[in-house]
């Protein structure tokens, strides 16, 4: 669930709802609302696969029982409700909102609630002096600084946010130049002033340069905004340069994720000759594996053998089952896979493909609501060409399922 993405989440009350928190886990796409992007404790999954909160789940069941994405039909006969615990969302890792100001404090999202009303010492103030925003916990050393220190460089601290938008530094630098001025003024008049048209000339002097310091002034902060706007508009390219590299990442890494998953499994059934014998007084003989992991998922392969007239015909299947793993993986298994047998000596292959995605095959590979779903295969050989093949090895026949490539 790196990084950081920004939701706000509903229905945990506590300060958490409707608040941006910035998650550094990367979140399940099924836990947030297709439609107002947000997290709820309960999201409704739809038959088209997209999610949605309830708010935006009845809103779109009063205006006409559609998807507003893909226009595919809904209705509560025919979609699933996942619900988000509190104990679930407290394992997720989120970052103090107070970040942009140099708080690196990360932890649960309830634990990091009570650390920024608490415990967070990074929390940002306007000095009631210069308009500028500092750390409250420096207002002090900032005002006897004269306001020229402990200022924040990065976020609300910025000449962008200030009351009156001049900088305390060139306000300082004016008052220092304006003191230095009429100091030269009162060093003229001490000792001019037995000159009346000495001490007017040294007057019309300092009214030229107060005029300079203003204008050097103005020309200082026009240099200073356009700074910024350069700044900003620099800042913004790189951030969506970094967002589209993070996010070609997390795809590489995600892919590589799932290539690590295993993408086929084996079954050595063992009793060949008894599951014949079986079939010749039933109807059908019937057995399954043991549930095994496929690319994530709880799986078991199953072979029925059936008499049609004098032959023996062998069918397989494969199942899905509910697993702990189930709040982690993306419904409906929708990988095209192939079940069969293997040679035990030249691994030349029997086998036949199922298709996930066909409208009539759905139910088999939606998330399981009891323990296991029905099973969906194919009829692969009759059991005499297996046995004449060299299929059978020691009472003993190899199976398998595999995604398919």
């Amino acid at each position: 669930m790196s990084g950081g993405t920004t939701y706000c989440v509903s229905g945990f009350g506590k300060g958490l709802d409707m608040r941006p928190i910035n998650f550094k886990d990367t979140v399940q796409k099924i836990r947030v609302c297709s439609l107002c992007n947000v997290i709820p404790n309960t999201v409704v999954l739809l038959p088209c696969s997209h999610s949605l909160c309830e708010l935006c789940f009845d809103k779109c069941l009063e205006d006409g029982e559609r998807c507003l994405l893909d226009q595919e039909r809904l209705g509560q006969e025919c979609v699933e409700k996942l619900t988000l615990s509190e104990e679930k969302l407290a394992t997720w890792q989120v970052a103090c909102w107070n970040t942009p100001h140099g708080c690196t404090y990360s932890g649960s999202s309830i634990g990091v609630l009570d650390h920024f009303e608490k415990h967070c010492t990074f929390h940002a103030v306007c000095c009631s002096r210069c308009d500028h925003y500092v750390l409250r916990s420096d207002v002090v050393g900032h005002l006897k600084s004269g306001c020229t220190a402990l200022l924040i460089e990065d976020g609300p601290g910025t000449s962008s946010n200030r009351r009156g938008g001049t900088s305390g530094n060139d306000v300082g630098k004016a008052i220092g130049e304006m003191r230095d001025a009429v100091g030269k003024m009162n060093d003229k008049q001490l000792h001019l002033q037995s000159s009346l048209n000495d001490l007017l000339e040294s007057t019309h002097y300092q009214t030229a340069e107060f005029a300079r310091v203003f204008e050097q002034m103005g020309a200082v902060r026009s240099s200073v905004l356009s700074g910024l706007e350069t700044t900003k508009a620099n800042c913004q390219e790189q951030i969506l340069r970094l967002g589209e590299n993070l996010s070609s990442q997390t795809m590489d890494i995600a892919r590589s994720v799932r290539q690590l998953r295993p993408r086929i499994i084996h079954w050595y059934l063992e009793g060949w000759e008894k599951i014949k014998e079986e079939t010749l007084v039933k109807p059908f003989a019937y057995t399954e594996s043991e549930v095994q992991s496929l690319y994530g998922y709880a799986v078991s392969q199953n072979i029925e053998m059936k008499k049609q007239g004098e032959r023996l015909r062998l069918h397989s299947f494969m199942r899905i089952h509910a697993s702990q793993n189930d709040d982690d993986l993306e419904w409906p298994f929708k990988y095209d896979c192939h079940v069969g047998l293997i040679h035990p000596r030249t691994h030349s292959k029997i086998l036949a493909r199922v298709h996930p995605n066909k409208p009539e095959h759905r139910e088999n590979f939606k998330r399981p609501v009891g323990t296991r779903n029905t099973g969906l295969g194919s009829f692969l050989e009759t059991v005499d060409s297996i046995e004449s093949r060299g299929f059978i090895e020691n009472d003993r026949l190899h199976l398998f399922v595999e995604i398919v490539p």
